[in-house]
C-alpha cells in the first residue's frame, strides 16, 4: 500500500508557504500540513479566495497557525513585494526552516 496523508509526521515548528493554496492540490497540501501542526502561509493572488480557504482550513484544524500573503506569480513586482513581506513577517520561522536544509 502507498503513502497516505495520515502518515504525515508532526510538523510543529515548521513553516510552509504554499502558492495557490486557496484551491486544488495547494489547498489539500495546506490542509494536511495544518492538521499536522505546521504553520501554513497561503500565498495567493485573491485575498477573498484566500480568506475563504483560511476559514475552511480552520474547520479542519481549529488550532492551526495560518495566514495569507498577497502574491501574483505573473507580476514580478508582486513577487518582490511578497518576498520582502515574508522575510519581515516570518523571519523567525523562515530562518529556522532554512537552518534545517
Amino acid at each position: 500500500m502507498g503513502w497516505t496523508a495520515a502518515q504525515t509526521p508532526d510538523q510543529h515548528g515548521r513553516t510552509f508557504l504554499i502558492t495557490g493554496g486557496n484551491s486544488g492540490i495547494g489547498f489539500e497540501a495546506a490542509r494536511v500540513l495544518a492538521e499536522h501542526s505546521a504553520e501554513v502561509i497561503l500565498a495567493c493572488r485573491s485575498a477573498d479566495k484566500a480568506q475563504q480557504a483560511l476559514e475552511t482550513l480552520r474547520k479542519y484544524a481549529p488550532a492551526a497557525r495560518t495566514s495569507f500573503l498577497q502574491l501574483d506569480l505573473a507580476d514580478l513586482s508582486s513577487i518582490k513585494r511578497a518576498a520582502q513581506e515574508a522575510k519581515e513577517r516570518f523571519k523567525r520561522s523562515m530562518s529556522s526552516s532554512i537552518m534545517r536544509v
